[in-house]
């Protein structure tokens, strides 16, 4: 009798562990449905009336970041189906919530935290005019949070609020791109990086690979930025 007993326990207790379960406690409303797969690397979400807090939750405690500032936009529900790399598939979930005003924040090349701004404006910055004109156009640059000490940022002297703004000749525009391109360039025996500060460009000659930095995308002019660019020619 005994046996029987435990053959119907385990019989049960397989049946709930193979059984859909609800994300965080919370039952799943009716044509609603939510699959993420893959690593950071090569990442499938597909959402169906999901609220965007919800997706978000699972990712956060997929990849150990932190995310702040979805507010009003939390119980969004969204319907998407995209894949990809993290930051990709990050982006592509934000935008079909309708947020544009966004940073990334990393430790060496490992996704840290996401911030939402709000609508209006960012951080340090004023709202933008109603029409705005090109000359308040925004664009985003990368400044470095803090360096580490020890590493190549710290030997050649760069500081918090340091902008940089090239590395190999490319124009770097969002933190994410900077972590992609010393990943593609982490072969190559030396590069170049450039940084604003006070107003002035200066230029590094450096080893390929990890820099040292922790770096986070913030808003910057786009004529400004533009005329940097075009004082490196690229």
């Amino acid at each position: 009798m005994n046996l029987y007993r435990r053959i119907i326990w385990l019989f049960c207790l397989c049946f709930m562990m193979a059984g859909a379960l609800p994300l965080y406690g919370e039952e799943p409303l009716p044509g609603q449905a939510l699959a993420i797969s893959g690593d950071k690397n090569a990442l499938s979400l597909t959402a169906e009336n999901v609220p965007a807090s919800q997706i978000i939750r699972e990712l956060t405690k997929r990849f150990s970041f932190a995310f702040t500032g979805l507010d009003d936009r939390a119980e969004k529900r969204l319907t998407l189906s995209c894949s990809g790399p993290l930051l990709d598939v990050i982006q592509k979930l934000l935008k079909a919530a309708g947020i544009e005003n966004y940073a990334f924040t990393f430790n060496r090349d490992r996704l840290t935290g996401v911030g939402v701004f709000p609508q209006s404006s960012s951080p340090d910055s004023d709202p933008l005019p109603e029409d705005p004109s090109p000359k308040h156009s925004k664009a985003f640059a990368v400044k470095v949070q803090s360096v580490i000490e020890g590493t190549q940022a710290s030997k050649i002297g760069l500081q918090p609020d340091d902008i940089i703004i090239a590395y190999n000749g490319k124009r770097i525009i969002h933190a994410h791109r900077l972590v992609r391109q010393v990943e593609r360039d982490e072969s190559k025996p030396l590069a170049t990086l450039v940084i604003l500060r006070d107003g002035n460009l200066e230029k590094y000659d450096i080893e390929g690979g990890f820099i040292g930095v922790q770096i986070i995308s913030v808003p910057m002019d786009a004529e400004q930025l533009e005329s940097y660019f075009n004082d490196l020619g690229i």
